[in-house]
């Protein structure tokens, strides 16, 4: 999981100083996580576990910019592909990073919430 080995390497390398984790997600994950629903077990143990990290800041990144997708959609050239080797243009720059979003629940964040009865 993204979160442990972001936050174990942030422990590795404590004699340094970083500025700053970062870690960069699309909506439905960010609405998991920042969310106060009550998820699927499978999903709500993750959240539980990416919450345990505070020191890691989450943003979102749109999914035309994610190279996480490119790697879930099953490309073959992946070695010839800017976006997946070095990721968006505007990511070195902090400048230029994108302007956040409070991510909403969407169907398909909705569609790992568990069912309350009353």
């Amino acid at each position: 999981m993204l979160s442990n080995l972001l936050h174990n390497t942030f422990k590795v390398l404590s004699h340094i100083h970083i500025a700053g984790v970062f870690a960069w997600s699309d909506a439905v994950c960010l609405q998991w996580i920042q969310g106060q629903g009550r998820y699927k077990q499978f999903v709500a143990n993750r959240v539980e576990k990416i919450n345990e990290k505070e020191e890691i800041v989450r943003k979102y990144v749109p999914s035309k910019e994610n190279p996480a997708d490119i790697g879930s959609r099953g490309s073959s050239d992946l070695e010839s592909n800017e976006m997946w080797m070095s990721g968006p243009s505007w990511l070195n720059n902090s400048d230029s990073w994108l302007e956040q979003i409070v991510a909403k629940p969407s169907d398909v964040s909705e569609s790992e919430s568990r069912t309350i009865r009353t």
